[in-house]
């Protein structure tokens, strides 16, 4: 038999019946909780406020290409094309100048369907060998709502966990670039742009792909980093995966030619996608063209293929 508590604490009163109960003695106090509340919070803006930016410098006095992907969708059954995302990975890997972003979805981490649940840890490890097949042309990764059901369902954040091992910088959902090239003689940062990324953006329009990076544009005004003498970089390129659909637009602005990018996927096709009557899009992975001195505006094309081919003539040019 259990004791009786000390029962002196007045839960609810009227004038036919009073309801006792303990005294709460096992409650944090309010202040211990939060002042703990408040060191974790302030972590945690911190970090909402850094990781979201990327500053990469690369060392060239020739032009270079920035390709973006999305939605590779790895996995062992469905029909998603690793032959042609190993092929990627290589050409990029390959071509002097060029460098890679990817852009979420990366496993299909099918973990809400319990029969597809045995492929997930094969699905990580074809994602780690397809970013080390990239070397070091892979600047940086963020997370997309695939690759977050791991952490939603079980708490494990695997894509984090493989950028930091692979040494690649992560941040989930949006990723701003500060890409800086630098003259490797003088050292002098010759041209600055501005690449914005994010996995998804609620104003998507199913008629005008692009639509969503130009309100994202929009709706961030003020907001996007600040260069050195305190005013805002514009993006010069704003890029949205998830939708698996492939567009890749030029607009002329006050602030000059901006470019918005959708990727396409990497899966060719899936049970939700049949069901849902959603376009097929093929894995495009646009790219573009930066120059040092920002000699020419940037260039940008739908297809990864096409732009290497272009940057690798460029870069005779220049070596000429």
């Amino acid at each position: 038999h259990h004791a009786i508590p000390t029962l002196t604490r007045v839960v609810s009163e009227t004038p036919e019946r009073i309801v006792y109960a303990p005294e709460e003695t096992d409650a944090e106090p309010i202040e211990e909780l939060w002042e703990r509340a408040a060191k974790r919070t302030a972590r945690e803006v911190a970090r909402a406020h850094t990781e979201g930016v990327a500053l990469v410098r690369l060392m060239t006095d020739k032009p270079v290409a920035i390709s973006i992907s999305s939605d590779w969708h790895v996995s062992t059954s469905s029909a998603c094309d690793l032959a042609g995302l190993r092929a990627y990975a290589e050409a990029i890997r390959d071509t002097p100048g060029a460098y890679a972003i990817a852009v979420g979805d990366l496993a299909d981490n099918a973990i809400k369907w319990t029969k597809q649940m045995r492929d997930i840890p094969d699905e990580w490890r074809l994602v780690s060998h397809l970013l080390t097949t990239f070397g070091l042309k892979m600047l940086g990764i963020t997370s997309g709502n695939h690759d977050d059901w791991t952490k939603a369902f079980a708490g494990i954040d695997a894509l984090r966990w493989i950028a930091e091992k692979g040494r690649i910088h992560f941040a989930p959902d949006e990723l701003v670039y500060i890409i800086e090239l630098v003259d490797p003689a003088s050292q002098e940062t010759t041209a600055r742009y501005v690449v914005a990324t994010r996995h998804r953006y609620y104003r998507h329009s199913n008629l005008n792909p692009t639509h969503a990076c130009f309100r994202w544009l929009e709706d961030r005004v003020g907001q996007w980093p600040k260069a050195e003498d305190g005013g805002t970089l514009i993006p010069d390129i704003l890029a949205i995966g998830h939708n698996h659909v492939a567009c890749v637009e030029e607009r002329t602005t006050p602030n000059g030619p901006i470019w918005g990018a959708r990727m396409g996927a990497w899966q060719v096709t899936s049970t939700h996608g049949r069901a849902g009557g959603w376009r097929r899009s093929p894995p495009t992975a646009p790219t573009f063209i930066l120059y040092p001195h920002r000699s020419k505006p940037v260039i940008g094309f739908a297809d990864y293929r096409q732009a290497l081919s272009f940057l690798a003539v460029e870069r005779q040019v220049k070596a000429a």
